[in-house]
């Protein structure tokens, strides 16, 4: 208790007592967090949660014990990290996947059989889209290509609209056995779930069911955008081409003629993959 007069000195030191020592959390409101995380994290580094332990020695009547593991004391360390239940639901936390590098590229597809490429592409899903696709042989030679100037859309009504193109054209020159690569794993999911989905994108998923059923033929899988460059190049070119849709009978530009003089040559990239996906390469 303070009695008497105060001196300007006194008065200064008893001000400095009485504001304690300074607020080092600053860092808690410079945080990029959602603000009630923001709040919780405030409260225990005041040591405020309202937690048994800290009830208690505010008077409040209670015993002070966990109610779920009935340890002595529920302080904000147990329940934050002591407690047996922490303990659990961290060791059944997911692991990282472990990493391996392994080397992608374009493949010929088996003897006797044509490979389809295609892919969309959607400069800002929505966006300017454009599409386009090639037919290979088994030696890996131009059989058809393409690329269609799509519009604005999305980016999975882009893939759709450019797998209907090169089916279509793969129907129309009578191929029988295909093989149908696509770098859109959810276009691959929508096959292969055979549901109905109600949406925009329902009417051309439909046809592209449609065109692949009349194939005697056919494999549909998915593969990294690394096996997909000659059809990413086509359909960007598509995106910005003045006419709806062309048809090429060989690789029209330098720069195509030397993206498929690679995959012919087996070049591959390397890429960074989930160890369980390594099978996944050339």
């Amino acid at each position: 208790m303070i009695q008497g007069p105060l001196s300007l000195r006194e008065n200064s030191l008893t001000m400095e007592e009485l504001r304690g020592a300074p607020f080092t959390g600053q860092w808690i409101w410079k945080l990029d967090i959602l603000p009630k995380i923001t709040m919780f994290l405030w409260l225990c580094f005041y040591n405020s949660v309202p937690v048994k332990s800290i009830l208690a020695a505010s008077g409040i009547d209670c015993d002070g014990k966990c109610p779920i593991c009935r340890s002595p004391d529920e302080s904000i360390a147990h329940l934050l990290h002591d407690s047996r239940e922490y303990q659990f639901c961290v060791s059944k936390a997911k692991k990282a996947a472990a990493k391996v590098v392994i080397p992608v590229g374009w493949s010929q597809p088996r003897e006797g059989w044509f490979k389809l490429n295609s892919d969309g592409a959607s400069f800002g899903n929505p966006g300017k889209a454009g599409g386009g696709g090639i037919i290979r042989g088994s030696q890996g030679t131009w059989v058809k290509g393409y690329a269609r100037s799509i519009g604005f859309t999305s980016s999975i009504i882009a893939e759709l609209w450019a797998l209907r193109d090169e089916l279509r054209l793969a129907n129309h020159i009578g191929i029988r056995q295909l093989e149908v690569e696509l770098d859109a794993k959810v276009i691959v999911g929508l096959h292969n779930s055979k549901k109905n989905p109600n949406s925009a994108y329902a009417p051309l998923l439909s046809d592209c069911r449609y065109l692949l059923d009349k194939l005697p033929q056919v494999r549909v899988v998915h593969v990294f955008r690394e096996a997909n460059k000659c059809t990413d190049w086509l359909a960007k070119w598509g995106s910005s081409m003045r006419e709806d849709f062309a048809v090429f009978d060989f690789p029209f530009a330098a720069e195509l003629e030397t993206l498929v003089a690679k995959d012919i040559n087996g070049l591959y990239y390397c890429r960074l993959v989930a160890a369980s996906m390594a099978s996944v390469a050339v």
